[in-house]
């Protein structure tokens, strides 16, 4: 059932918060477990939030990069901010997924832009304007794609990343972290 497999996203989501437990989630397929559950249950805006935070955990360890793109978890993150956008809760997760699988990883960011991430931070950031967490997920993950990838530099000002960035600076001048 989704809540099954959301309160399971949730507890690998939890064990991935700490370098020993990450691995053994890897270990036993809980890359390929979080993302079956997210294909699975992709109406599910709990699943997708406990998933993409699970994916979020997991990527901040570079080493897991690759069995979470292999697993098609971009594809999932993806999926999830489409479906629902208008979750903010969703929204921050998958920006936080981004954010850190963007980290220092050339080749994520050049796969993350293909996969049009660029213009869907940008939607995401004007639908959140008022979400503080939203915002910054979406803010560190497009400085991370565009921190030494020129075309991403060009992609974010021709999706008119410009005003996105402006426009959460302007708002949020009191907020640490935007």
């Amino acid at each position: 059932t989704a809540s099954i497999q959301e309160h399971g996203c949730a507890v690998l989501r939890n064990l991935a918060c700490t370098a020993k437990h990450m691995e053994a989630v890897t270990e036993v397929q809980g890359v390929d477990l979080i993302c079956n559950a997210m294909e699975a249950h992709l109406a599910s805006a709990s699943v997708q939030e406990q998933g993409c935070g699970a994916l979020s955990n997991l990527a901040r360890n570079p080493d897991f990069h690759n069995s979470i793109a292999k697993a098609g978890g971009f594809e999932h993150i993806k999926l999830a901010m489409q479906r629902h956008h208008q979750s903010p809760e969703v929204q921050e997760q998958a920006c936080a997924a981004l954010w850190n699988l963007s980290a220092d990883s050339p080749n994520n960011q050049t796969s993350l832009a293909k996969l049009r991430f660029i213009g869907l931070l940008g939607s995401c950031m004007e639908r959140h304007a008022t979400s503080p967490e939203v915002l910054e997920g979406a803010l560190g993950a497009i400085a991370n794609m565009t921190a030494s990838n020129a075309a991403n530099k060009e992609a974010v000002v021709a999706a008119g990343g410009l005003k996105w960035i402006c426009t959460a600076l302007s708002a949020h001048q009191d907020v640490e972290g935007v």
